[in-house]
């Protein structure tokens, strides 16, 4: 078995103690089953949207406590559709089938991350990187069933195909990517560009992987227009939920009424920007670069619920290599120490944010 191999193995295992270890800590927690149970905590808020969807099909709403229409349509259709397969296949309700997809694309996840590590760099930066990601403070959220490790895994393995110049893999991961959340637009819009710039009459792979990418994103949006009879119509379907692109104003309002606490958000878009400039400045390959600039876009420039931003900067994963290749020059005793304090904080963090407000 290859180092690559090995270190993959072991990011995927790193990856399933740090969501058991938040488990474990969830049901001590909620042992008596306040504020609810580990169970409602895991399949709440997105989840039962999708499962929904997966049992009934699109066309749903809320009418929220200001009037506005929460309609169905914002969530896009991969995983429900994963969801109802699976329910047929196996007789489990949907949002359990949401759950065993969750946790195991968050494995295959981790196993994409470190390969893209391992490309880059070598086996050790590779298993860092995950290991780093696996136990940020909110990936607690990558336990739930939500559609995020489904993402995270198709755009890992989709960059990864783009770095070895795989463009039809890079192409098609890159267009379910776009069917499984609006964020899936970094990697689509990643692989749409990287195409364009390498096609040639010699090349027609690269132009081929630029037409495939787009095509679960605008697919998809397509179809919600049909739907909602307006070309715009996922777009008002967003602003039902408060949760539009404005540029980042509705973020700027946000942290200026923040108070003192404002000095760590502004802290952290800083140390963001300082990552994404050391991606530039370790000279990783431009669609990388180019890639986490686009998450960080997206995540800072939309409105809606802005305790989640963190959790969509999770899919900005390539952030976390200018750290993982200065800790592997470490010791490994100290690197192996950083990384269980960080899954302490990490799992701590994790259960007091999920029994508490949460994502939306």
């Amino acid at each position: 078995m290859s180092a690559r191999t090995k270190a993959m193995l072991a990011s995927a295992v790193v990856f399933v103690l740090a969501r058991s270890l938040w488990l474990a800590a969830l049901l001590v927690v909620t042992r008596d089953g306040r504020p609810r149970s580990a169970y409602a905590i895991l399949t709440r808020w997105d989840g039962q949207w999708y499962a929904r969807i997966a049992s009934s099909g699109y066309g749903h709403y809320q009418v929220a406590a200001d009037g506005s229409h929460h309609y169905d349509y914002a969530f896009f259709p991969l995983l429900p559709l994963i969801e109802r397969a699976g329910h047929a296949l196996t007789g489990l309700a949907p949002v359990d089938v949401g759950l065993v997809v969750s946790w195991t694309a968050g494995t295959v996840a981790a196993a994409g991350i470190c390969a893209l590590g391992s490309e880059l760099h070598s086996p050790r930066v590779g298993l860092v990187t995950a290991a780093l990601w696996s136990l940020l403070p909110m990936s607690a959220v990558l336990a739930l069933s939500y559609s995020d490790t489904l993402l995270i895994a198709l755009a890992a393995w989709s960059l990864l195909a783009l770095v070895r110049g795989e463009w039809l893999i890079a192409g098609l991961l890159a267009a379910a990517a776009g069917f499984a959340r609006p964020t899936g637009a970094a990697i689509v819009l990643t692989v749409f560009v990287a195409g364009l710039l390498r096609a040639s009459r010699q090349q027609w792979r690269p132009l081929l992987a630029a037409v495939l990418a787009p095509t679960g994103l605008v697919g998809y949006l397509a179809w919600v227009g049909t739907q909602t009879g307006s070309i715009n119509g996922y777009f008002e379907v967003t602003d039902g939920w408060h949760n539009g692109f404005d540029g980042g104003l509705s973020f700027v309002r946000w942290v200026a009424d923040l108070g003192p606490i404002a000095v760590a958000v502004v802290a952290g878009i800083i140390v963001l920007i300082t990552l994404w400039l050391l991606l530039i400045r370790d000279h990783e390959p431009w669609p990388v670069i180019f890639y986490s600039a686009v998450i960080v876009a997206i995540a800072l420039t939309t409105s809606g619920f802005f305790g989640s931003k963190p959790r969509y900067l999770l899919a900005g994963f390539p952030l976390l290599l200018p750290l993982a290749t200065r800790l592997t020059r470490l010791p490994r005793p100290l690197v192996a120490g950083v990384l269980v304090a960080l899954g302490v904080i990490g799992t701590a963090y994790g259960v007091v944010w999920l029994t508490g407000t949460g994502p939306p």
